[in-house]
């Protein structure tokens, strides 16, 4: 008998310890309005109160079905004495006409699933008015493009420009020099044979001429 205690009063303990542990989980979920227009944002927040030390797997929130995602806000978390909070904010929007469920959304905590309660959000279109006033379609107005007025003065600074470097180009082109062709040099036999040739037409009736012809000859 005391064995069959002795034996039972750990496993009653251990029951009472899960009880407990998971009576300290709170899952919640709430949304800011319940009926909007399609398209209209609607936030979405996510609140989660669990024991100290517990491992938490947040919600998946690839997707909702029927809603879309604007916005994610991050996780946030605060710690206390004997529990954690955990806190996200999500923006959402539904394209769905109708009385559109949001959830369940399912995570974890430790080896536990927990999910949210389901919240419903009322979606139509705008409500159509026949009092009204008829809107027509518009039609396409013309803005005048004011660009087109500055164009001549844009011309005018790149030509303006344009003739300054060219002036600085030719400024700055150096003359270049043509050297004259030098003719070549006779051999010897040529040169003193041009020479004797040049001195057979010499002009004797000049003042001196003979002396300057025998000097001339003299040279070849």
């Amino acid at each position: 008998m005391i064995v069959f205690f002795r034996n039972i009063i750990p496993g009653i303990f251990c029951i009472l310890l899960t009880i407990t542990a998971s009576s300290q989980v709170s899952v919640k979920a709430t949304v800011d309005r319940d009926r909007i227009l399609i398209g209209e944002p609607v936030k979405l927040t996510l609140q989660v109160y669990t024991p100290l030390g517990e491992t938490v797997n947040w919600f998946a929130l690839d997707s909702i079905p029927g809603f879309e995602f604007i916005q994610k806000g991050k996780l946030d978390t605060i710690e206390s004495v004997d529990n954690k909070k955990l806190e996200q904010t999500l923006v959402v929007t539904s394209f769905d006409s109708g009385h559109v469920a949001l959830g369940p959304l399912q995570m974890m905590v430790g080896d536990r699933q927990y999910q949210t309660d389901s919240l419903f959000v009322d979606v139509s279109y705008k409500d159509f008015d026949p009092a009204a006033d008829y809107k027509d379609i518009k039609t396409v107005v013309e803005v005048e493009d004011n660009s087109i007025d500055y164009l001549p003065w844009i011309i005018g600074a790149v030509t303006l420009i344009a003739i300054g470097v060219i002036i600085w180009l030719l400024r700055k082109k150096k003359t270049v020099k043509v050297e004259q062709p030098v003719s070549p040099a006779l051999p010897p036999y040529e040169e003193a044979m041009k020479a004797l040739e040049a001195l057979r037409d010499y002009d004797f009736n000049a003042p001196d001429a003979i002396k300057i012809y025998y000097t001339k000859l003299n040279d070849v």
